[in-house]
């Protein structure tokens, strides 16, 4: 067999720790992950991005399958929200309720929300991230999305709110990462039913079908069959299909970069530090849809103030760029030679996760989102940000560490 297990696999919504499971079930999941990350054919998948929403996810029992069924008969976008246009009317600004504010995005939603004149009082788990917070001038609430208390009294208080927070550690149970996810997003809109207070979450975009003649996909596009993250998908439709509440999502893309920031994108710059090579997969032409973080903290300032109910927008910044562009830009960077691997060497030398992660071809269209909430990306370009840009000081300090290490 020639792919290999390694400490953490991430499979079909799960992650099971290697320890724990027979070496047979541990490379049953490794090929499964590699079969997940291929284009595949044009098997059909759940139609979970369709144009006028679905019902809510049904967990199979006794099983970790999940159905979805169309509701293409009903028509659940609604107007602007009415609560955010007449307070806007009336000259007064808004508060935003923000959880994971003290992240890499909360921060610049955070930053901007205030520049705009809104107050903001964000979700912190630690009084780091709070000190941060109140440095841009919001008021900092301490606390997890495990406290559900916190997280209704906080909406119920608040004219708009926007849930960032995730748990990126990947090495965790993902179906839990996922189920506190899903409890989180229903405590929200359980404090906010039938008031009109717009709700805007975080998803995301890389489980779209690429279309076979490599064109951009929309929010129309179906899941791609066996998504190993399509669980998350279900605190999106809880968001946008729960009566009563005026969700959306934002769908952002796979890289979100720019101020240096962490993410995958520096991930990958570490592991090319770490290797002395930038690697891509094959022949590298699988896209990504890059944003900047500026560009995607106006964008769900703008589904606030403009988004529809039950809808979602794709975040993207760029869709023409190539996972081997994107190894050229960080060989550039790092200083370092770029080949190309086959997956199951990307896997052994990037972790399984990573592997699947960036073989996937990402090309998410941003015309609903530039046409129905006035927006668009104006960040610094992503190759140009890698190569000449803010993440020069980043390799460079990644160098530094490393030569320091083998002193």
């Amino acid at each position: 067999m020639g792919y290999k297990c390694f400490e953490a696999i991430l499979c079909i919504n799960e992650i099971t720790t290697v320890g724990k499971s027979p070496p047979s079930q541990k490379c049953q999941m490794a090929s499964s992950l590699r079969a997940v990350a291929d284009k595949g054919g044009t098997t059909s998948a759940p139609d979970i991005h369709g144009p006028t929403k679905t019902e809510l996810f049904r967990e199979e029992s006794g099983s970790n399958y999940i159905n979805t069924r169309s509701r293409s008969n009903l028509q659940l976008s609604e107007p602007m929200s009415t609560y955010i246009q007449d307070k806007l009317a009336k000259g007064e600004k808004l508060t935003f309720f923000i959880t994971g504010a003290s992240g890499y995005i909360g921060l610049v939603v955070t930053e901007f929300a205030i520049a705009q004149g809104h107050s903001v009082r964000g979700l912190s788990r630690s009084e780091a991230g709070a000190e941060k917070l109140r440095a841009l001038g919001a008021t900092p609430i301490l606390g997890t999305i495990t406290a559900h208390d916190i997280l209704a009294r906080e909406s119920a208080a608040a004219d708009a709110i926007i849930h960032l927070a995730w748990n990126h550690d990947w090495s965790a149970d993902f179906n839990k990462t996922v189920d506190g996810d899903i409890a989180a997003v229903n405590a929200i809109c359980a404090s906010i039913k039938d008031t009109g207070k717009p709700l805007v979450i975080a998803s995301g975009g890389a489980g779209a079908q690429p279309n076979s003649d490599g064109s951009e996909t929309d929010e129309t596009t179906p899941l791609r069959p066996n998504f190993f993250a399509a669980k998350r998908m279900q605190s999106e439709v809880n968001a946008t299909a729960k009566e009563g509440v005026y969700g959306m999502s934002i769908r952002l893309s796979p890289y979100v970069y720019g101020r240096g920031g962490k993410g995958f994108l520096l991930m990958q710059i570490a592991k090319a530090v770490e290797l002395n090579e930038s690697l891509y997969i094959n022949d590298g032409s699988y896209h990504t849809s890059p944003l900047h973080v500026e560009d995607a903290a106006r964008l769900f300032i703008s589904a606030v103030l403009k988004g529809m109910a039950g809808e979602a927008y794709n975040g993207v910044g760029q869709t023409d760029v190539t996972l081997k562009d994107m190894a050229e830009a960080i060989g550039k960077l790092v200083g370092v030679p770029v080949r190309s691997v086959t997956f199951d060497e990307a896997a052994e030398k990037w972790t399984p996760f990573l592997a699947a992660f960036n073989y996937l071809d990402v090309r998410g269209s941003n015309k609903k989102a530039r046409e129905m909430l006035d927006w668009k990306p104006e960040g610094t370009r992503y190759i140009t940000d890698i190569t000449s840009g803010s993440y020069v000081p980043v390799a460079a300090q990644l160098k530094k560490q490393k030569s320091n290490a083998q002193k």
